[in-house]
């Protein structure tokens, strides 16, 4: 007897038991991939939400808008397009001026496509690039 044979007999024999295991095991496929999709769903939400965070927005928006491939905005430039002072940790330390997704200034550049590729603290000014 062949396997096929055999899970023919089985199935013939307990076909009433077989299609309320395999509808059991559907609906538990099915409820499992409308978790994953709004697992998904509130990933991304959250992303966006960092992504567009309130704080530093404007800077967001100016460097959209220039859709300049480089762009030099000294310290005091970028204030007055936030609206409000810089930390002091921003004028004092380079790595204030990190493409790091673990601080919000960054996020505002990096989730519009640019990054810093010049920081001058003593002319207090900071380069931003495009990427592609």
């Amino acid at each position: 007897m062949t396997f096929l044979d055999f899970l023919n007999k089985y199935l013939y024999i307990y076909n009433m038991e077989y299609e309320k295991t395999l509808l059991d095991l559907l609906e538990r496929v099915k409820t499992l991939e409308e978790r994953v999709r709004t697992l998904e769903n509130s990933q991304i939400s959250d992303m966006e939400s960092i992504k567009t965070g309130k704080k530093y927005r404007k800077l967001s928006n100016y460097l959209l808008a220039s859709n300049n491939q480089s762009i030099i905005l000294k310290f005091n430039e970028i204030e007055s397009i936030i609206g409000f002072k810089l930390p002091e940790s921003a004028k004092k330390y380079r790595p204030f001026w990190a493409n790091t997704t673990t601080h919000s200034i960054a996020l505002s550049w990096l989730s519009v496509g640019y990054e810093t590729v010049e920081v001058n603290m003593d002319l207090q000014l900071v380069v931003f690039e495009k990427q592609e």
